[in-house]
């Protein structure tokens, strides 16, 4: 059994929505083990690099199990391609999920565990209506997005609340694009929202009113992310243009999702978007403007709150 190195509260790590949790030192390999009956939430093992450096945050492979209760207990730092459970498969206290590593922001090899009341992974979905292609790979998959998208050229068309009964037999092919809500988000809809989805103009949002503004209103608006335009005025800019949803589309390779947060002038402040705003990857990201391509318009979005998100969001 492994020694505890930082328990609740600590310094090196262990502040704000991290207070409670412990680390254990553990040699890479070693079986991780459940806690706790429950189900799967989220599996992620595709990282395999770590160290005590801030371009290492967000890349800790991690499981995540939500118990009965609700409560939901995470195992963070695992090896690489270590995972022995997939999302939504249902586990028993003592049963293997993964092996121990060193990913993620980690200066030696460790397992962080901790117990928290919410997962904003779980907190909506987010899925690519037909057709709904294949993911991209090599230099399409690497290319950074470009400030010119493809237009429907249809204008603003108001989302639609709900699905018709042929817009609910096409589900079935819909591909779910895995996501994460911003701490700072408004809530996600109760009722399903099918709109389109327009890049905004510049696509990283690096101005104070978008140039097409007229064509984001209504779409769930895709906005690139980059190191000088911060998620809180890239969302702020977004919504202010009329968009039903603003989603970023993060820049890395690795299919990383971050908890946006607010700007520090802003924490504390209680301060929340009165749209729904979420992160997906960058291959989420080229899956849908490849939909885009095959239809010769603008792809179309569809957007719930998950029934596993907590009531108040906040």
């Amino acid at each position: 059994m492994g020694m505890c190195v930082q328990g609740n509260f600590g310094a090196f790590s262990h502040t704000d929505e991290l207070s409670y949790a412990y680390d254990w030192s553990l040699p890479t390999g070693t079986k991780v083990l459940a806690t706790r009956d429950g189900v799967v939430a989220a599996a992620v093992d595709n990282f395999t690099g770590g160290g005590h450096r801030l371009e290492n945050k967000a890349k800790a492979n991690y499981v995540a199990i939500r118990h009965v209760d609700g409560l939901y207990s995470r195992y963070y730092h695992l090896q690489h391609r270590s995972l022995m459970v997939s999302e939504g498969q249902i586990v028993v206290t003592g049963q293997p999920i993964a092996r121990s590593g060193n990913t993620g922001y980690s200066a030696a090899p460790h397992l962080h565990f901790d117990v928290v009341d919410r997962l904003s992974t779980e907190f909506a979905s987010l899925f690519l209506t037909s057709p709904t292609p294949e993911p991209m790979s090599g230099a399409a998959q690497d290319a950074p997005p470009a400030a010119a998208r493809p237009s429907s050229g249809e204008g603003a068309t108001p989302p639609t609340v709900g699905l018709t009964a042929a817009e609910e037999a096409t589900r079935s092919t819909a591909r779910e694009l895995p996501c994460n809500v911003a701490g700072f988000s408004g809530a996600p809809p109760t009722s399903v929202l099918r709109a389109r989805a327009v890049w905004a103009d510049p696509s990283t949002a690096d101005e104070d009113v978008l140039r097409n503004a007229d064509e984001v209103t209504g779409a769930i608006v895709l906005v690139s992310r980059c190191k000088h335009v911060d998620f809180w005025d890239k969302v702020h800019r977004v919504q202010e243009a009329g968009a039903a949803a603003a989603v970023v589309v993060n820049t890395e390779k690795v299919a990383a999702l971050h908890i946006m947060a607010l700007p520090k002038p802003l924490k504390g402040t209680k301060t929340f978007a009165s749209i729904p705003s979420l992160m997906i990857s960058a291959e989420s990201g080229a899956a849908i403007d490849k939909a885009a391509r095959v239809t010769g318009g603008a792809a179309v979005l569809e957007l719930r709150r998950s029934p596993h998100c907590p009531d108040p969001l906040t």
